[in-house]
């Protein structure tokens, strides 16, 4: 399996290119978020089987080039084979090397190097059609930990939860090696936008949308307070990992929702509240779609 005088081409990946916007004031460190991420490098390192499985199924002209060990050679074989047809290139490594391309010791004997676009902004048609189509909407406010984001996108991948709106800022976590790495494959069943005006987006989709804040202090009701029975699926807003959502977040979502606990620790980590959450989502959705009975 020699890729010598292979050579691949740069295609687009899942994510659309659209760069439209909500109008809206952009706080404080957004307009330079956004910039840093234009700017950072489009190629991302998918690394283990499952992620690199995942890619080629859902996604496989994002794929730029294959490398993979000796010992995952057999599992890296229907890869090259379809690479070898895209005239792409493929080749085995050591397992320095692999580290080095993967950016990680946890590379798990295959990384396949992609293209990724830039994430467009959410737009008002999209919240329109996402609630037309009774799909839950999770936003991320200033999720900063790269291993949480990518445990995030695994849970919705897991429960079918497909849209996922982060916040522009600096601090927020956006999609990398890592991310992809944790998710499992989850990256390839999720689409990606972004709020420039977090506030002004939830506003936008309090019309079609019961929008849910996740917190931990304050008065708070526990999951199952939120009528499931309106007609409305979720948007689901989830803060930082240490401050929580701001209050000019949460101050506009519908409910303030809490995860009763023994009081022994304070909260549980973003990534499990996400999950127990999506739970309660899934079943707003599904009742959300359900045809309304005739009265007849």
């Amino acid at each position: 399996m020699n890729p010598n005088g292979l050579v691949g081409t740069v295609l687009p990946g899942s994510l659309s290119t659209l760069a439209l916007d909500l109008p809206a004031r952009a706080p404080s460190g957004m307009a330079l978020a956004h910039q840093d991420f234009r700017e950072r490098k489009r190629e991302i390192p998918v690394c283990g089987y499952k992620a690199v499985s995942a890619v080629f199924a859902r996604n496989p002209d994002a794929v730029l080039r294959l490398f993979y060990l000796e010992s995952t050679a057999r599992q890296a074989g229907p890869f090259c084979r379809d690479l070898a047809r895209a005239r792409k290139p493929y080749r085995m490594v050591p397992e320095n090397e692999l580290e080095r391309i993967g950016g990680t010791g946890h590379h798990g004997g295959l990384v396949a190097v992609t293209a990724r676009s830039v994430l467009p902004r959410v737009q008002p048609q999209d919240l329109i059609r996402w609630a037309a189509q009774g799909e839950t909407v999770l936003l991320l406010d200033r999720v900063s930990n790269h291993h949480n984001l990518g445990a995030i996108v695994r849970s919705a991948a897991f429960f079918g939860i497909r849209q996922i709106v982060l916040r522009e800022h600096r601090d927020q976590a956006l999609p990398g090696e890592t991310t992809y790495r944790v998710a499992m494959g989850g990256m390839e069943y999720v689409n990606l936008t972004m709020a420039r005006d977090p506030v002004t987006v939830i506003n936008a989709a309090r019309k079609d949308f019961t929008t849910v804040a996740t917190v931990v202090r304050g008065r708070s009701l526990p999951p199952e307070s939120v009528p499931l029975g309106n007609g409305q699926p979720w948007f689901l807003v989830l803060g930082n990992e240490e401050e929580g959502l701001t209050s000019e977040i949460a101050d506009v979502c519908d409910y303030h929702i809490s995860i009763p606990g023994s009081d022994q620790i304070e909260s549980l980590n973003v990534s499990v509240t996400a999950a127990v959450m999506m739970t309660w989502a899934v079943r707003a959705a599904k009742r959300a779609s359900r045809p309304t009975p005739d009265p007849r």
